[in-house]
Formats: structure tokens, sequence, C-alpha cells
């Protein structure tokens, strides 16, 4: 259990979140697959967010280098 609470805090996912879900599990409340597939979307919404800003800094740096 220990491995993957260090995954899940590699993956960014906060401690306080970390705690709950972990008690949720440990109390049969929710089933991994679950926990994973949610983690799975707010990682996949914060990578669309992350290359929606690398690309506007693209475009900027792509401005500048025409002029």
């Amino acid at each position: 259990m220990i491995k993957f609470i260090q995954c899940l805090s590699n993956l960014n996912m906060p401690l306080k979140e970390i705690k709950k879900n972990t008690n949720m599990l440990y109390d049969n409340k929710i089933e991994i697959q679950t926990f994973l597939k949610a983690h799975l979307k707010f990682l996949n919404d914060q990578k669309n967010l992350i290359n929606s800003h690398i690309k506007l800094i693209e475009e900027e740096l792509n401005k500048e280098s025409l002029i």
C-alpha cells in the first residue's frame, strides 16, 4: 500500500485527497478502479490545460520571431 500511496503522490495527488480515498478504499466505500479513473480524468484535464498554455506561449514566441 505504501508504494501505491507514493505513486499517487508522484502523480501530484494532494495528500488530503490520498488520505480520503485510501480511507474509502479500506472501508470498501469505493473501488480502486473508480478511484483511479477519477484521478486519470483529473490528470488529463491538467494535461489539456498545460498543453493550451504551451500552445499560447509557442504562438507568442512565433509572433516575436516574425518581427
